[in-house]
């Protein structure tokens, strides 16, 4: 009774809400036109078009010609910094910086126990870099600027020259009272093990990569710690900039939770180097708190189309959730236009809704999909522009040859990076031309987990390689003169495995290609014993409030979620029956529409612009894991509480209001 009353109580909120002036549907094709013809003036603010980033001038200039005063230095340098391996001491530094929350401030400010500062000490060679906040002070070789990465210091900092970058984390989120189960599992999985260790071997093979020497563990480098130390070559490495991986895991030898983790990438093999760098790792005491970080600024490219920027313009405004339903991939030339066809019709007459959104995935792995763009289903099922009364396309590409399957194995990752893939990406930059209407392009959704092809635990525990591919495949399409394409980037709600290396932050690519922020929050309803579902509200309040601040200035869709009925399969057995769970679903999606429709004056429900229900089970062979599959006799109720929360959101599309 107590969730009845919550969702009662949220359908009776005095909310005036206003809509949009026209619908999607009462706009003819020859007004379209017009529409698009309509040059005359820019469709956003000149403030709000995409521009490169500057660049720090004093990035890997020769650190000799910079210097601080001696009685600063004196100031900001503490005993516990001091190297004890020797690599740098005080008396050799000459040059201080100092940056606050990110920040690059006079050498000298006092640093405050709510500030996240980090202060790099310059000698000739070295360079003496303390994380107060975090606690740890490491040397690292250089004779230039160190170029910083604080964006997102909560979970990582980064340094770089011409010759290297290096990532430092500090983790803490082991679930298990275990360190091997989640060091195995989700540290090392495809990287460490022994020679006869059959799907490490597999991977490293069949992804062309090398030991440089072999993996071992020290009690010796650093006094009190059991240090990890991995060091691979990324093979057939003529087109990648930092081929070689040296990665330190870093620990008491009892310690079951808290570790350090450093991953090195860089031109040459530089794994004699790692030592030392690793040897002067120090932890210290900790001063100061981690900082949330700022806001991501939204950019529009002044490249992409009116009729683009139009429709984008539009989600942006617009003051009601467009819907759409994935049933089956769209691929030409297959037997899946007929079921996609078949479900379009039961849910417009089950709903009596005109759905904005038509939802499809495809993978890019070269034996999985030679076409890589499915322009004559995507014609018919799609090519709306926001005001033709027909479904824009959110198109998700996946890079992966498996389906995300037989993550030991192949992933297409390090071949995009070695530029195999261009001509492909080529070809489909071609369709995506062709096909001209707006393409909502989701690509590699799901990447801060630990099941798909282009996750950080398949990409050596470095996310960066997944921002490489996304920029390299998003510069070609902008070469190749794409206009009509806007990225969403679509992280999992809850980032598995628990870390900070892996955080959905690490993923995050140049803010050109980003112009939605993806949601994902499954309640799969699989209880057995009776228990209520998490409410929406409660799932997406939680999610938009992990979001914050960075996303807070971008709209949002939920890309793919869904309440399940109730599966008949669950942790390696057979339980209950299926449907068992389908009255609370009906509840939940009730619920659900009363936030999305009545709750318009709150920000986390204001962002979401879009929504896709994934209208497809997972499978254990005949057994159904999880069922989000809807139909009008097991799902009546839920069918029903579709049609009534649709009924309303085609009232704020029209632009009425909700009493």
């Amino acid at each position: 009774m107590k969730k009845i009353y919550y969702w009662i109580l949220l359908t009776s909120l005095p909310i005036t809400l206003s809509g949009c002036n026209e619908t999607s549907e009462s706009i003819s094709e020859s007004e379209n036109s017009s529409i698009t013809d309509m040059t005359s003036e820019k469709v956003f603010a000149e403030d709000m078009y995409y521009v490169e980033p500057e660049v720090d001038p004093n990035f890997h200039k020769d650190v000799s010609g910079f210097s601080s005063s001696l009685q600063d230095i004196e100031e900001v340098y503490k005993p516990a910094y001091e190297d004890k391996t020797l690599s740098i001491n005080k008396s050799d530094i000459t040059y201080g910086e100092t940056y606050i929350n990110g920040n690059r401030v006079d050498f000298a400010t006092e640093i405050s126990a709510n500030d996240d500062s980090y202060s790099i000490f310059y000698g000739a060679n070295q360079a003496r870099v303390v994380s107060r906040a975090k606690g740890y002070a490491i040397t690292l070789p250089t004779s230039t600027i160190l170029e910083t990465n604080f964006q997102v210091s909560k979970h990582r900092a980064q340094f770089a020259t011409e010759d290297y970058k290096i990532t430092i984390t500090q983790e803490n989120q082991n679930p298990y009272n275990n360190w091997q189960l989640y060091h195995d599992e989700w540290l090392t999985r495809y990287i460490v093990g022994d020679k006869t260790n059959y799907e490490v071997k597999r991977f490293i093979q069949e992804n062309t990569l090398e030991y440089v020497r072999d993996n071992f563990v020290s009690n010796s480098l650093i006094s009190g710690y059991a240090v990890e130390m991995i060091s691979i070559m990324i093979g057939a490495n003529a087109n990648i900039e930092m081929p070689y991986y040296n990665i330190a895991i870093i620990r008491k030898p009892d310690e079951v939770k808290d570790f350090s983790m450093l991953v090195l990438k860089s031109k040459v093999d530089m794994s004699g180097q790692f030592n030392k760098i690793v040897s002067s790792f120090a932890n210290i005491n900790k001063f100061g708190k981690s900082y949330e970080g700022d806001s991501f600024q939204l950019k529009v490219p002044s490249y992409l189309s009116d009729e683009t920027q139009r429709y984008y313009k539009k989600m942006i405004e617009q003051n009601y959730t467009e819907w759409g339903f994935f049933n089956h991939s769209m691929v030409d030339n297959s037997g899946n236009h007929s079921l996609i066809e078949e479900d379009n019709i039961n849910q417009k007459e089950w709903m009596d809704h005109s759905f904005g959104l038509a939802p499809t995935y495809t993978h890019c792995g070269l034996a999985y999909d030679t076409n890589p763009f499915p322009i004559k289903e995507a014609n018919y099922f799609a090519g709306g522009n926001g005001f033709n009364g027909k479904p824009v396309l959110q198109f998700t590409m996946q890079f992966t040859s498996s389906n995300n399957l037989g993550l030991g194995g192949y992933t297409p990752m390090y071949d995009i990076l070695r530029g195999r893939y261009d001509t492909y990406f080529k070809e489909l930059a071609a369709s995506l031309k062709e096909y001209g209407k707006p393409v909502l392009f989701r690509l590699n959704n799901e990447m801060n987990t630990d099941w798909t092809s282009y996750c950080g635990m398949v990409t050596l525990l470095d996310p960066d390689i997944f921002k490489i591919t996304w920029e390299r495949m998003a510069n070609i399409f902008k070469e190749e003169g794409v206009d009509n394409v806007l990225y969403i980037f679509n992280p999992i709600a809850i980032s598995c495995p628990f870390s900070s290396w892996g955080d959905a932050l690490c993923y995050v690519p140049s803010l050109e290609y980003v112009q939605f922020l993806g949601l994902t929050y499954y309640e799969r309803n699989n209880y057995l014993n009776g228990e209520e579902p998490a409410s929406f509200y409660e799932m997406y309040l939680e999610l938009y409030e992990k979001n914050c601040p960075f996303w807070s200035n971008y709209p949002a869709i939920i890309s793919e979620f869904g309440c399940g009925a109730g599966g008949n399969y669950q942790d390696g057995q057979v339980i209950g029956e299926r449907y068992r769970n389908s009255l609370n679903q009906a509840v939940w999606v009730e619920e659900m529409f009363n936030c999305l429709n009545y709750c318009r004056d709150e920000a986390f429900i204001d962002q979401i612009k879009g929504a896709v229900w994934f209208n497809a089970n997972d499978y254990y062979g005949q057994f159904v894991m999880n069922q989000f599959e809807l139909d009008n006799v097991n799902t009546r109720l839920t069918i029903e509480a579709f049609k009534a929360g649709l009924a309303d959101t085609t009232k704020l599309r029209n632009g009425e209001t909700l009493q």
